[in-house]
């Protein structure tokens, strides 16, 4: 087993852990220390570690041959392809419209790559 895998498995490991918490502790933090600028760090931690894990598993599906596309995976990229045609039109500002493609669209996008990809059992992760 290659460390890719192993890595990408901790990373959900750590994201499945710790999101419970967070809104408590970026409360917590911003009532401890509301004029740090460290808070916006704090608060887009979920958004880099599933950057990281689709950056791995892109990393993983570029290394294989071929790609098999189900019913599911046409449905998110026809979703995403009309999302990104016709969302523009109606919104006026562009803000939001990135904002609604962040919280719609990206997911949706995540899902398509990560379930492409193997998950490895717990008892294998556990072996050294």
């Amino acid at each position: 087993m290659t460390y890719l895998p192993k890595i990408r498995w901790w990373l959900l490991a750590l994201l499945i852990i710790l999101a419970p918490f967070h809104a408590f502790l970026l409360t917590w933090l911003k009532s401890a220390a509301p004029n740090f600028g460290f808070l916006t760090a704090v608060s887009v931690w979920r958004e880099i570690v599933i950057l990281l894990i689709g950056l791995i598993v892109v990393v993983e599906l570029i290394s294989k041959k071929r790609l098999h596309l189900d019913i599911l995976d046409w449905l998110i990229i026809i979703y995403t392809a009309l999302s990104v045609m016709f969302l523009p039109s109606q919104w006026a500002n562009k803000a939001q419209w990135l904002l609604g493609f962040r919280f719609d669209i990206l997911p949706l996008v995540f899902l398509l790559i990560v379930r492409r990809v193997e998950w490895p059992n717990v008892k294998m992760l556990l072996k050294i």
